[in-house]
C-alpha cells in the first residue's frame, strides 16, 4: 500500500497535524495485520494528507537468539504450546491475513529483532519509521525473506531512503540501543505489555489489531480534538 495519499481537508484544516504511533515488533502477526487496517482507515479518511505515521519499538523476545529459526519451532518453545497447535495458531491468522488480501507464510524465519529496532530509530530521525517497518515487515511475512540478515536490512532501509553507509554504521555498531531501550522504558510506563498498541495524539490508545472501521472512528475523534 501507498504510503503517501492526497489530502482533501478544508482550508480551516490547513497546517493540522495528527500523530499516530504504533508500538509493535517486527514477527507479531496482529501488529502485521493491525499495520496494514490502520494503513487503510488513514488513507480512506479525509485528513490522509495531514496524519504522521510513526512506529515505536517494543520487542516482544529479546531473549531469541540472532540466528533464524522457524517461527514454529520458536512459538512451541515460547508459548509451550504442542507443534499442533502452534500451526493451527498461525494457519489461522495466515486465513486471516489472506482474506484482507495480504500475504502471508507460515514457514518464514524468527530471530532477534533488537538490531531492526535500531535500525527503525535511524529510520525514525529521517521519518522514515513506517516506510521501513512496513517493507521489512511485509517482507518477512509475504515473502519469508530473512529480513535479520544484515545485507538485506541494508538493503531495505536504501530502499525506503536511507544511506547505506549510514545503515552499515548502524549495523556494525550499537548505535541507537539507547533510543530502542527508551522506547522499552516508556511502552513499561503507559502500561504497554503487548502488542500492537496504537495511540492517536498521544491521549487514545487501542490495543490489539482492530477493524478498520475502530481504527477509522479513533482517527475522526482524535482529529476532532486537535
Amino acid at each position: 500500500m501507498n504510503l503517501q495519499t492526497t489530502p482533501s481537508e478544508s482550508d480551516d484544516d490547513i497546517g493540522r497535524r495528527l500523530r499516530i504511533e504504533i508500538w509493535a515488533d517486527i514477527g507479531c502477526p496482529f501488529c502485521y495485520l493491525g499495520k496494514h487496517r490502520l494503513l487503510a482507515a488513514v488513507a480512506a479518511s479525509p485528513h490522509a494528507g495531514s496524519i504522521d505515521l510513526r512506529v515505536r519499538s517494543f520487542e516482544l523476545a529479546p531473549q531469541l537468539p540472532r540466528e533464524p529459526r522457524p517461527t514454529v519451532d520458536v512459538v512451541v518453545e515460547m508459548v509451550g504450546v504442542p507443534r499442533e497447535r502452534a500451526e493451527a495458531m498461525d494457519g489461522q491468522m495466515a486465513t486471516t491475513a489472506r482474506s484482507e488480501g495480504l500475504g502471508y507464510l507460515v514457514e518464514r524465519p524468527m530471530a532477534n529483532s533488537f538490531d531492526i529496532h535500531r535500525l527503525l530509530k535511524l529510520a525514525d530521525a529521517e521519518g522514515l519509521s513506517f516506510q521501513f517497518f512496513t517493507r521489512v515487515q511485509d517482507a518477512l511475512f509475504a515473502e519469508a525473506a530473512n529480513v535479520f540478515d544484515h545485507g538485506y536490512l541494508a538493503d531495505a532501509g536504501v530502499a525506503v531512503g536511507l544511506s547505506r553507509p549510514l545503515v552499515e554504521q548502524v549495523l556494525a555498531g550499537d548505535q541507537y540501543a539507547d533510543a530502542v531501550r527508551a522506547d522499552q522504558d516508556e511502552a513499561g510506563k503507559l502500561g504497554i505489555t503487548g502488542v500492537p498498541v496504537t495511540v492517536f495524539a498521544g491521549k487514545t490508545a487501542i490495543s490489539g489489531g482492530a477493524s478498520v472501521g475502530a481504527y477509522a472512528e479513533a482517527i475522526e475523534k482524535a482529529w476532532a480534538a486537535t
